[in-house]
């Protein structure tokens, strides 16, 4: 008995184990880390700031092995690599960025204004690569993330261990084909109205993100995900769909410096989903590398990171070797 007199109440004893080992486990798994306006991170990964120059990069990172590096397109943000993400932190550090003054990235020299152009991106990418000290990575880019990523190979070729791209054609060695279609092929109208009409298409997305969201990337697999969400709270913003935009705008002079360097000398990936185009990623790349493979992803399209993200890090883990 107590001082107050108060009998203590005593749990029997298969009850207090089973309080200790729910006290252990809460201690042991603590909650996924979510940042208000980026998402949750996946389990073992943690959000992250860095300021580079004028901006001031997010990323998400996690895992421990051989640093690779993934960069998403429009209109995405670091989320369409969760899954990926996930699949592949156990052999690798994985940074999932948001590019230059999207997601939730910034910019100093003001968010809408940034410069979009493919080397300055990457040189920025580089900046926060050198800041963690990771030393050579594997870059990997789906759509304009891809664009980056090769920029970065060309411009820091002895920094790049492997370059994955996956659904683009790189400006300068084949992408004009899909911008000015020849008689008789399809190309991509989107591509000559971001590049021509930036402020009627900013307009059109900012007017009503979720419907030109839900019609543009017209992916069951990438609406029905919690990454849309990010991707309709993103682009509703005015400055940052700019930003995007400008991702386009820059693609003749970004086919000019691509043209202007030598071919990539470390290993390559091009892939996309195999409803996708899969052989016309092969050979813009194997145009601008040196050591080419080509891989498509079953059961997905232009999306293949979020469509079957299993199969897409399966292939990238075999790439890495």
């Amino acid at each position: 008995m107590d001082p107050g007199g108060v009998v203590p109440r005593r749990l029997p004893v298969p009850a207090a184990i089973l309080v200790i080992l729910l006290a252990v486990a809460a201690c042991a798994a603590p909650p996924a880390e979510e940042e208000p306006g980026c998402g949750v991170a996946p389990d073992g990964f943690e959000h992250a700031h860095a300021q580079v120059g004028e901006d001031r990069l997010h990323y998400v990172v996690g895992g421990e092995g051989p640093p690779v590096v993934l960069l998403h397109g429009f209109p995405e943000t670091w989320q369409a690599w969760r899954g990926v993400m996930a699949a592949l932190r156990a052999e690798h550090r994985v940074l999932a960025v948001d590019l230059p003054a999207m997601g939730c990235s910034s910019s100093t020299a003001g968010t809408g204004q940034r410069g979009m152009d493919k080397t300055s991106l990457a040189r920025t990418v580089h900046g926060l690569v050198r800041q963690l000290n990771l030393g050579p990575v594997a870059m990997t880019g789906h759509d304009m993330g891809g664009m980056v990523a090769y920029a970065y190979a060309r411009t820091f070729p002895q920094e790049t261990s492997h370059l994955a791209v996956a659904g683009a054609l790189l400006p300068g060695y084949g992408l004009q084909t899909l911008i000015d279609p020849p008689p008789g092929q399809n190309g991509l109208p989107h591509l000559r109205w971001f590049m021509t009409r930036p402020e009627q298409a900013q307009r059109a997305i900012t007017s009503d993100p979720r419907g030109f969201l839900t019609r543009f990337i017209a992916t069951p697999e990438v609406l029905s995900s919690p990454a849309f969400e990010d991707y309709v709270r993103v682009y509703s913003q005015p400055e940052r769909t700019a930003a995007a935009l400008r991702l386009y705008r820059t693609l003749p002079a970004d086919a000019a410096a691509n043209r202007r360097a030598a071919r990539v000398p470390m290993p390559g990936l091009a892939v996309d989903g195999a409803s996708g185009m899969p052989e016309s990623v092969a050979t813009s790349l194997q145009r601008a590398g040196t050591s080419v493979r080509a891989e498509a992803i079953p059961d997905a399209g232009h999306y293949a990171p979020e469509q079957n993200p299993d199969a897409f890090a399966e292939v990238l883990r075999r790439f890495l070797g």
